[in-house]
């Protein structure tokens, strides 16, 4: 599907001249892979003879088209915001679309790492791989244990959360992490912490209890942390690229 142009907050459909667009411009079947350098303009209407430039690289996910920012931390790139894929299995927070424009959405781990459900209870390790795509764009992975690590060492360790998360979420976002306290849901199907925590999963998957896997979280403590969730919890996705 074409990306939604808007002009003076004006929607534009026509008269539009799109550059460096997936299989030139059929956004429809579009082949899977990450594009750069997007532009649009339009020569007639609200903005006749301005030219929009893509915010970061369109990363093209299946039949999900996401223009995704990203950064650089060290000698990682991730991804500055989190996986907003729609694929069967995942939530918005309180089942409500717009939280998921705003937070990405929820996935639980089997889903995040593109597993069978018997995954959920039972022992995956040996098909995780060293940089497990899962449902990441090609390219990107599921960050590891150790991925989530380095990060932190790096940012100044577990006590420094606080430059990880956007601005808007009272962090100082040192390094354009920009992570929001997005919430979590429960298997039950409620959900709980949007504005005080936010979780993201990890590939590693518990040793002796393979009902759970790993993650990273932040709260509002400042603190990033590692934890454990179950499985069929549902929290965020950061990818990081191979």
């Amino acid at each position: 599907m074409t990306p939604t142009v808007s002009c003076n907050g004006t929607a534009v459909s026509s008269g539009l001249t799109w550059r460096g667009t997936p299989s030139a411009p059929n956004w429809n079947v579009p082949m899977e892979g990450t594009y750069t350098d997007i532009s649009v303009s339009a020569g007639s209407g609200e903005c006749s003879g301005r030219t929009a430039t893509c915010k970061g690289p369109l990363i093209v996910t299946g039949a999900s088209i996401e223009d995704y920012k990203t950064v650089t931390i060290g000698t990682q790139t991730w991804m500055a915001e989190n996986l907003n894929y729609n694929v069967s299995g995942s939530k918005c927070y309180d089942n409500k679309e717009a939280n998921c424009t705003t937070y990405g959405r929820l996935y639980d781990w089997e889903t995040a790492m593109n597993f069978p459900y018997i995954c959920t209870n039972g022992a995956c390790v040996a098909q995780i791989s060293a940089k497990h795509r899962g449902i990441c764009p090609s390219g990107w992975h599921i960050p590891s244990d150790a991925e989530w690590a380095t990060l932190i060492d790096f940012v100044g360790g577990s006590s420094a959360g606080n430059k990880l998360k956007a601005t808007s979420a009272s962090g100082t976002d040192d390094y354009g992490f920009a992570a929001l306290l997005g919430g979590y849901g429960n298997s039950s199907g409620t959900f709980n912490g949007a504005g005080s925590r936010s979780y993201w999963w990890s590939s590693r998957e518990g040793e002796n209890d393979k009902s759970i896997a790993y993650c990273y979280g932040i709260g509002s403590d400042n603190n990033i942390s590692n934890n454990s969730r179950t499985k069929e919890g549902f929290i965020n996705v950061r990818c990081i690229k191979d």
